[in-house]
């Protein structure tokens, strides 16, 4: 589970140090990322391009994806107080995931065509 701008934790000066929602599950465990994730999506919109997705935990994690969309569900509720608008592509994630674990030393893995989904949601309520 990677993340941008939820419950991140900024520093003086604005930069994001980590988010602590950030994790990586191998093996039906579960490993905190204490760094943020840099989400690149195309600016022409989610299904313009492939995304990167980024995350450097100096000596603990380095993770370079880059995610294909095929397709995508969305939903854009606009009700005076509540607005909620939620973009949900799916499709394809290929790169690399380095990962320090405590009882088996480095970890490296290469990701090929895994299957998954992306999000943006912006909501107010």
């Amino acid at each position: 589970n990677l993340s941008s701008f939820v419950y991140d934790v900024t520093a003086k000066g604005g930069n994001v140090t980590f988010s602590s929602e950030n994790a990586l599950w191998i093996d039906h465990s579960v490993f905190p990322l204490n760094a943020a994730a840099h989400i690149e999506v195309p600016a022409d919109g989610p299904l313009a391009g492939p995304w990167k997705i980024t995350l450097s935990e100096p000596g603990v994690a380095d993770l370079r994806l880059t995610f294909k969309p095929h397709g995508l569900r969305e939903d854009h509720t606009h009700l005076g107080l509540v607005v909620s608008d939620f973009v949900q592509p799916f499709g394809s994630f290929s790169g690399s995931i380095s990962l320090t674990l405590s009882d088996r030393g480095r970890l490296n893995l290469a990701i090929v065509d895994a299957y998954g989904v992306c999000e943006d949601h912006r909501a107010v309520w």
